[in-house]
């Protein structure tokens, strides 16, 4: 072998043995896995976000995403221990926490306020008072149940003069225009279907009143007492997706088309409706209380949780203390 050759061999062997004993970086070596469930697209745009431009992974963590249709599944699941944080609805939770205390809340992720009542035409429902005796769809153990229960409360038509038929999301189309139900209560976009379909076959209206539905991250106890630093860190790239979003609105929107093939005009359908902002309100406290009376009314109980000690403050105080109102 000449002797040049030999040289360089030597030298090439040299250097990788010494980038084979340089020390991992901590990005390999601390990386974090976090099983996160639930419906990860149109409310959890601030997930998307941190995923696209890498914030889980500049702080050590690894994402894996399992999608459910709703957030009450995504709590089951959360329960069983198959995933670490779920996203779910405040109400949704208020009610798992009825049979699972190992709750605990993160944070809310945004405030939305677009659920509504589709009903056919031709079902002889033109206003409020319409929908007596009628058969409403509605999702059970979500924002759209407990919706459904203060419309009809503020509407003065007794709950029982209307026949409530549990309908999940995918099926509200099928539904209504099968005649399974004479109107349907659920949130958009899953309702934008329904408009582009039966277009001035259906009367639409808001649900809500004034009050928003909370999108809210909640993991279990026992995963924070082994996990804090990596629900600080998962929180903070949320926090990162926040500021970027509120600069970027447009890429943002991009970004969620391009992810999950969504035509803008879905996106648009319910963009104005919901606000991103990661925050601990003491409006979430109120909301809780509020849905939770209804709950205790019809299961003959009168012991009101203290909710207080559901939700762990110290990930966002520690972040972001401005966005935590909530009074100890």
């Amino acid at each position: 072998m000449p002797k040049k050759n030999y040289v360089n061999i030597t030298v090439f062997t040299v250097l990788v043995l010494a980038f084979s004993l340089l020390p991992v970086t901590a990005a390999n070596q601390n990386s974090r896995i976090i099983r996160l469930g639930g419906s990860t697209k149109e409310y959890s745009a601030l997930i998307t976000i941190a995923q696209k431009n890498n914030y889980f992974k500049t702080n050590n963590l690894n994402i894996i995403t399992k999608q459910y249709e709703y957030g009450v599944l995504a709590l089951d699941a959360l329960s069983q221990d198959k995933i670490d944080i779920a996203v779910a609805t405040d109400f949704a939770i208020v009610n798992k926490l009825f049979e699972d205390q190992n709750l605990r809340i993160i944070a809310a992720i945004a405030k939305i306020g677009n659920i509504k009542i589709f009903s056919m035409k031709g079902k002889g429902i033109k206003v409020p008072g319409d929908l007596k005796g009628k058969k409403i769809g509605f999702t059970p153990k979500t924002s759209g149940e407990f919706s459904l229960i203060k419309y009809l409360i503020l509407n003065n038509i007794p709950l029982e003069s209307v026949r409530k038929v549990a309908v999940p999301p995918s099926q509200i189309y099928n539904s209504l225009l099968n005649g399974k139900v004479d109107a349907i209560v659920s949130w958009e976009p899953s309702l934008l279907k329904v408009r582009q379909l039966l277009k001035d076959r259906v009367n639409i209206w808001p649900a809500q009143e004034d009050q928003d539905f909370y999108w809210l991250l909640v993991t279990s106890d026992s995963y924070l007492k082994n996990n804090a630093e990596a629900i600080n860190d998962f929180l903070g790239s949320l926090l990162q997706s926040e500021k970027f979003l509120n600069e970027n609105p447009a890429r943002t929107k991009q970004i969620l088309s391009d992810k999950f093939n969504m035509p803008s005009e879905i996106i648009d359908s319910y963009w104005s409706s919901v606000k991103y902002n990661i925050s601990l309100e003491q409006a979430l406290l109120f909301a809780m209380e509020d849905q939770a009376r209804w709950i205790l009314s019809q299961e003959r109980k009168n012991v009101m949780p203290n909710y207080l000690k559901y939700i762990y403050l110290p990930a966002l105080e520690k972040l972001n203390p401005e966005a935590v109102t909530i009074i100890r």
